[in-house]
């Protein structure tokens, strides 16, 4: 006759008495909302929520400047609209270089058609500069294998007249000048796609008859 066998992992007891194992296991089925929940519950179970990646398409944080801040970590892209400050490029980019950021990191802003972020970035990494011209700078950072690059959205096709775009991206050294992409299009429109809705709207009204045979 088989032996009884006991069954190890059926829990009558309380959420602490589980061991760390399994509650990872709950966790990793958890919504975010939960996950935060639980985070608020103890140290023990903050350090078991931070320990699991979550993955999302997005994130909006709605409020006033003064009620808090937004922290940011290891987020390949993020972008900020209508940015009232001169200092996020050069903030970012001081980041990008102080914890040697991987290639492909992109972060995109827009900011008042007269904001001087542009001019503020080469301020601060004037002995970085590896190149520059009106709608770029390049500057070295203190890994050799990569540079960051600084984009000026630069297009007639922008309907936004009090609104400048920017990208910085952390990009291989090795890269050449001939590789950047000089349409600014698709990266403006992941941001704010109503800047081209004149262009695509006529370009809609015009499928009918693009398309009749």
């Amino acid at each position: 006759m088989a032996e009884k066998l006991s069954i190890d992992l059926v829990f009558d007891k309380n959420w602490c008495d589980i061991p760390a194992s399994v509650k990872l296991k709950c966790i990793g089925k958890m919504e975010f909302k939960e996950r935060l929940s639980l985070r608020c519950t103890a140290k023990a179970e903050r350090s078991l929520v931070d320990s699991q990646k979550i993955n999302f398409l997005k994130g909006v944080f709605w409020g006033d400047s003064d009620d808090g801040a937004v922290q940011v970590q290891n987020a390949s892209y993020w972008h900020v609209q209508n940015y009232d400050k001169t200092d996020s490029l050069y903030k970012v980019a001081q980041i990008w270089i102080d914890k040697s950021s991987k290639n492909g990191s992109i972060f995109q802003v827009s900011v008042d058609k007269i904001d001087s972020s542009f001019d503020e970035f080469l301020k601060h990494f004037t002995d970085r500069i590896v190149s520059k011209t009106k709608k770029r700078v390049r500057i070295r950072t203190n890994n050799p294998d990569s540079h960051i690059l600084l984009e000026r959205a630069v297009d007639k096709g922008i309907k936004a007249e009090n609104l400048q775009f920017f990208r910085l991206m952390v990009i291989s050294s090795e890269m050449k000048e001939s590789e950047y992409d000089d349409s600014c299009k698709e990266w403006v429109c992941k941001m704010d796609p109503e800047v081209y809705l004149e262009e695509w709207e006529h370009e809609f009204s015009l499928a009918p008859y693009v398309n009749r045979k």
